[in-house]
């Protein structure tokens, strides 16, 4: 499928770890499955060849925030051009103005867009509040100069009302891993979250399930994904003695992997898997990629009414939504599923329906080949 023209992709972050799901399995590793050259360069890169791909340190300039935008971007950019990529494809706003410093180069550049950067910087908490909107209005000028400069692409839908030409390359799941899971749905006892752990993801409302819901309908939950040890002691203190032992917060300061998740799927123990984030406005429209692996893994989801969400998940019949601010509301919806096998059996099965007919990395890998082989 065109591996005869190009021959090096490069692709550069300096905010993500190279164990970045969408980056390095969906992305990287999908290329290196169809022969393309691939490097990865990262602040955390290790300098070996992990599935194909070439996973490269980047300069030692990343540990400094304000630099990642200037001196640290321009020697990532640099460090990728050296190597003769066809195509160099970057992760981060950050990296903007070094790629379009070097744009006249014998290279194309990709900018692949995670996030809505400009609601999310509105909301960092290590942000001094009067920067926020001008840290925010620049980041989306130089995001509508990539636009225009370079080839986007889109990892949701609704980024597309930002930038009208990019190309989608949505987040769906690779769901290979989803075959060898076997629920005990007469058994189900906990619930589990999956994903970084953090306020504005809903952490100390998935927490507060434990004070609302008895033992016997749910012994634990589990929540697995980078936690900051502040926030994990905020939890403990906040639930109290008595249900400590039904807490396990895996990922403590540290990068999970995404093997260690699908460890905690295949335990099979689940009454559900949770997305029940505050209304904020970063998530309002957003799919979250936790929802299809959810679905994938065959749990039935209990999640937040953004009017999006219901719009998506509601027609599929694969959870429950319920308002984050409404403890008793959560609290039904968890016992319901509990009580109801047949409920959580019909839901599980509807998700893995619609994740193998649909909502998978498959099609999305062929769409970024294609895209390679039409810009080259």
């Amino acid at each position: 499928m065109g591996n005869k023209i190009i021959k090096k992709i490069v692709h550069i972050s300096t905010v993500h770890s190279w164990r970045d799901p969408r980056i390095f399995d969906k992305e990287c590793c999908s290329l290196a499955d169809q022969n393309f050259d691939v490097t990865l360069i990262t602040p955390d890169g290790i300098n070996e060849k992990v599935r194909g791909v070439s996973v490269l340190q980047m300069s030692p300039f990343y540990k400094f925030r304000l630099l990642r935008s200037t001196i640290s971007s321009y020697y990532i950019v640099k460090q990728a051009l050296a190597l003769n990529p066809h195509i160099i494809h970057f992760h981060d706003p950050e990296i903007i103005p070094a790629a379009l410093f070097f744009k006249n180069k014998n290279v194309k550049f990709v900018y692949d867009i995670h996030e809505d950067y400009v609601t999310d910087i509105k909301q960092k908490k290590y942000v001094p509040f009067f920067l926020r909107n001008i840290i925010a209005f620049i980041t989306r000028f130089f995001e509508r100069r990539a636009h225009k400069n370079f080839t986007t692409i889109i990892a949701e839908k609704y980024y597309g009302k930002i930038f009208p030409t990019a190309k989608e390359i949505l987040n769906y799941p690779i769901i290979d891993w989803s075959k060898d899971i076997v629920l005990d749905r007469e058994n189900a006892t906990q619930v589990l979250y999956t994903g970084n752990i953090t306020k504005d993801r809903g952490a100390m409302i998935h927490s507060d399930i434990l004070m609302n819901v008895d033992r016997s309908t749910v012994s634990g939950i589990t929540m697995i994904g980078r936690c900051e040890k502040k926030l994990s002691q905020k939890i403990m203190s906040y639930i109290g003695k008595d249900n400590l032992d039904r807490l396990n917060i895996i990922g403590i300061d540290d990068f999970i992997e995404f093997d260690k998740i699908i460890d905690e799927y295949k335990k099979g123990k689940w009454i559900a898997g949770l997305a029940i984030f505050p209304k904020t406005p970063h998530y309002a429209e957003k799919h979250l990629t936790k929802f299809f692996e959810y679905m994938a893994a065959g749990l039935p989801i209990i999640y937040s009414n953004y009017e999006e969400w219901e719009n998506l998940l509601k027609p599929l019949d694969v959870g429950i939504s319920v308002n984050p601010s409404d403890k008793d509301g959560i609290s039904e919806a968890v016992r319901l599923l509990k009580t109801d096998q047949n409920l959580r059996k019909r839901m599980a099965l509807n998700g893995r329906d619609a994740v193998l007919k649909k909502f998978n990395w498959k099609t999305e890998a062929e769409k970024l080949v294609f895209l390679y082989e039409s810009i080259s």
